[in-house]
């Protein structure tokens, strides 16, 4: 094969990815695959507006598409092989999105570190509201008396009044159950803003729970939730496509 042969042909094959890089001339070998169809037919099938705009895209599709003897746009061998290349594309593309599955789980790590800490807060708070509901639980207690005509034969109690447990669950397992859900939603909205808000709020949680230990969930939900928002924020490589202008 000469340089000019060689030049015609990728010439050629420019061409053809030039015509395939728009979805309307892709959806007018679609449409022309089952039958011939007449200009006023093909436009509507397209759902193109502009009879001129039809008329650019098939002069795109020159080698592609052709008039039968009828007068009707038909396929071409080439725009038949031209269906069978996109075909072979569309099916082995599930196949990528499968092998990427694997990937996209590793952002997706970020709620699952953050549920130790919220299911923790959720059990904290059910047993607490228990005290809250028991009539024999007393609050601001100073002593433990129990008089003969009490109905309670156990009684508990604790020396901090009712205000400040109510305060203290609003600020802690309230708290944490609130940043919780905004570094979720944020997470799966892609809102940066909200990721940070509820991380630092865990951040602050963590500090009444240093003494419990329980603040390394805490830091480790916080943690997970900025590296997430690190992770969606990544700059892609941009893909470009052959023949993708109009």
């Amino acid at each position: 094969m000469t340089d000019n042969q060689d030049d015609s042909f990728n010439a050629s094959k420019a061409e053809i990815f030039e015509a395939l890089g728009h979805p309307t001339r892709i959806r007018i070998l679609q449409e022309l695959r089952e039958k011939p169809l007449a200009f006023s037919e093909l436009k509507r099938a397209t759902g193109l507006e502009s009879n001129g705009l039809l008329t650019f895209h098939l002069g795109k599709l020159k080698d592609l598409v052709k008039l039968n003897s009828e007068g009707d746009y038909a396929l071409t061998d080439g725009g038949r092989e031209a269906l069978r290349l996109i075909q072979a594309v569309h099916e082995t593309a599930p196949k990528e999105i499968t092998r990427a599955e694997g990937s996209r789980l590793i952002p997706k790590l970020p709620l699952l570190l953050v549920a130790p800490i919220g299911l923790i807060a959720v059990i904290s708070l059910i047993f607490q509201a228990n005290d809250f509901l028991n009539p024999c639980f007393m609050w601001g207690m100073r002593s433990l008396t129990i008089s003969s005509n009490s109905p309670c034969s156990m009684v508990g109690g604790t020396p901090e009044t009712m205000l400040k447990a109510v305060l203290q669950l609003a600020l802690v397992q309230g708290g944490i159950l609130l940043a919780i859900g905004l570094g979720v939603v944020g997470f799966l909205r892609a809102h940066s803003r909200l990721v940070i808000v509820g991380s630092v709020i865990l951040i602050f949680e963590s500090i009444p729970l240093v003494f419990d230990g329980l603040f390394v969930f805490t830091l480790l939900a916080a943690s997970s939730l900025l590296w997430s928002m690190k992770m969606q924020i990544r700059p892609k490589t941009p893909v470009a496509y052959p023949g993708s202008q109009v």
